[in-house]
């Protein structure tokens, strides 16, 4: 695997993002599945992983922030 300019793999963080991203759209399904049945705790867990996949990411974006300033100096 090739290795990008600051010495991390890229790989990982394009698996990250995907597993964030089914985590999100599976939320989405629960969420909707939760308000066509009525059932209100399916649809609040549906925003929970939302949430979850949403904060994870956001952490992404930080630790790829701070190792591309790393990177820089």
């Amino acid at each position: 695997m090739k290795r990008p300019l600051s010495g991390y793999p890229t790989a990982m963080a394009t698996n990250n993002r995907l597993s964030n991203s089914a985590k999100y759209w599976g939320g989405r399904a629960k969420e909707t599945l939760g308000r066509l049945s009525g059932n209100r705790r399916t649809q609040y867990e549906g925003k929970l992983d939302q949430a979850k996949a949403n904060a994870k990411d956001a952490g992404l974006d930080v630790r790829n922030a701070f190792r591309r300033r790393r990177a820089r100096y």
